[in-house]
């Protein structure tokens, strides 16, 4: 990983690098995946994972040959090879980013989240927003929110989280919004209190130097 020096005495040695990116044509993207997602509820069971309620399809999504995949399967590899550009200095060709991605959908329904996990042995992991759903009658601020957790365990005991360690960020979900981070990264999403489904995209990254 690149390391900046920010002079010559202050290194940044343990940075945690997350991309927010707004797809492009997301709406159109959006249009067809909402559709086929919902549909792909209707024909399956779905899986249990760190989802408590809603439902959540198997990880062979990019798989699909069904054609409302294919733009948002795109999309997430331009990205992880932006991402991995980035943080490795490696070309992409040499990491094997596309041969090892998985994807799944999640569908959520009031009162359901996802618990607190990570996604290891990946390296990046992922969401992507197709529906984020009705605003909940409540108000509640945090509703289907995805929080991520600051990684240097120490760094959350006692006042040193209090006086200046930022430990966790709440990213609020948005139509088109794409997020990748490591999959070593803990996080959960907030119980959704919307009255119409919340749909989204995840994904898993696991790169592999060819030799």
């Amino acid at each position: 990983m690149f390391v900046p020096i920010l002079n010559r005495e202050i290194h940044v040695y343990f940075p945690t690098c997350v991309m927010r990116r707004h797809v492009a044509d997301a709406e159109a993207i959006n249009a067809a995946l909402g559709p086929f997602c919902r549909t792909s509820r209707k024909m399956a069971t779905g899986v249990q994972k760190s989802n408590h309620g809603g439902w959540q399809s198997e990880p062979s999504l990019f798989a699909n040959p069904d054609p409302a995949v294919k733009p948002l399967r795109d999309a997430v590899l331009g990205a992880l090879v932006d991402i991995s550009a980035v943080v490795f200095a490696t070309p992409a060709q040499s990491l094997g980013i596309e041969e090892n991605l998985t994807a799944w959908i999640n569908i959520n329904d009031a009162g359901d989240y996802n618990a607190h996990h990570v996604h290891l042995p990946s390296t990046w992991s992922g969401v992507y927003y197709v529906e984020v759903g009705t605003p909940p009658a409540d108000a509640r601020p945090n509703s289907g929110d995805l929080e991520l957790f600051d990684p240097r365990g120490q760094g959350l005991d006692g006042t040193g989280a209090a006086f200046s360690h930022q430990y966790r960020i709440l990213i609020k979900p948005e139509p088109g919004l794409l997020v990748i981070f490591p999959g070593y990264l803990a996080h959960f999403v907030h119980p959704y209190a919307g009255t119409t489904p919340r749909i989204s995209i995840a994904f898993n990254a696991r790169l592999q130097r060819r030799t």
